[in-house]
């Protein structure tokens, strides 16, 4: 896990914890009471989010202010 490339997302999530091989949060682009989003980086290097409610992944990012970072580039290779 490269939680130091995850660091400007898992900076704007509430309600974070460690889960699996990445993390769990709330979902900012719908109304959350529970942690349904999940956050990982792909064997790819690709920026994964999961919102098990259906959020999308664009949608997920507007949320978060950062329409961008979805172009999350996959680390270079060693």
């Amino acid at each position: 896990m490269d939680a130091d490339r995850l660091h400007p997302i898992l900076e704007r999530l509430s309600g974070m914890r460690p889960s699996g091989n990445g993390f769990a949060a709330l979902c900012p682009a719908h109304r959350d009471k529970q942690r349904s989003l999940s956050v990982s980086v792909g064997s790819n290097g690709r920026l994964l989010l999961n919102c098990f409610a259906g959020c999308s992944f664009e949608r997920i990012m507007v949320a978060l202010g950062s329409p961008r970072v979805a172009r999350f580039d996959p680390a270079p290779a060693a």
